[in-house]
């Protein structure tokens, strides 16, 4: 488990996910599903969350295109035209171990209809679905290592607790001035429900202990 610290102070507690090229997708399947790097299963899940989202920025290409223009501009910095760029970067992306980028992530929250939530060291990204009738979203909650200093520049990982310091202000009546105070509040942000199994209390002690998901999680589609 790794641990970072943000400008404002909030803490989180990361599950580090192999930085292969496929840690965009490796992050969002352990928080859709409890998969970690471990799992026996996780790469497939991974390579088939990859396809799905492939296939939905294919097959919506003109809703995603200014994701795509901006992904593909980044990736080749030759003078053809963007929408041949955007074709090579397709084909590209199709490959294991191809980054992914804030297309990616906006493909994955229409097609599973979650929100997911980009922490920073200097702040977060929110993507939610843009094609949805519900506005009561699953969130996902991944940490993107963007800033120099680190081993890993660029790269995401899992996020499975966060403690915020929040800050709060207190009026008093009777002074010439606000006094501000902060407080450190635990919130952890990723939970598995296992409420409808009679046994759900060892499974959920048991899940801690290995890390390991009792259901299957075999299609992304």
């Amino acid at each position: 488990m790794d641990v970072l610290q943000n400008v404002y102070g909030d803490i989180f507690w990361l599950l580090p996910i192999p930085g292969d090229g496929n840690c965009l997708f490796g992050s969002v399947i352990h928080q859709l599903c409890c998969a970690s790097p471990n799992h026996q299963h996780f790469g497939a899940y991974r390579s088939q969350l990859r396809d799905a989202a492939v296939s939905e920025l294919r097959n919506r290409i003109d809703f995603y295109v200014d994701y795509l223009a901006v992904s593909a501009e980044e990736a080749f910095e030759d003078p053809s035209p963007v929408a041949n760029k955007i074709e090579r970067f397709l084909v590209a992306l199709e490959s294991d171990g191809f980054w992914g980028g804030e297309e990616s992530l906006a493909a994955i929250c229409n097609l599973h209809q979650v929100a997911i939530t980009v922490h920073q060291i200097n702040g977060t990204i929110e993507f939610t679905p843009t094609v949805s009738e519900n506005q009561s979203w699953r969130v996902l909650d991944i940490f993107y290592r963007n800033l120099p200093g680190f081993v890993e520049k660029t790269h995401y990982d899992s996020v499975v607790a966060v403690r915020r310091l929040r800050q709060e202000t207190c009026f008093n009546p009777h002074a010439h001035s606000t006094e501000v105070f902060l407080r450190s509040e635990a919130i952890f942000v990723y939970a598995v429900e296992f409420t409808d199994h009679q046994e759900s209390l060892f499974i959920s002690v048991y899940h801690q202990l290995t890390n390991t998901h009792p259901t299957s999680c075999s299609s992304f589609y």
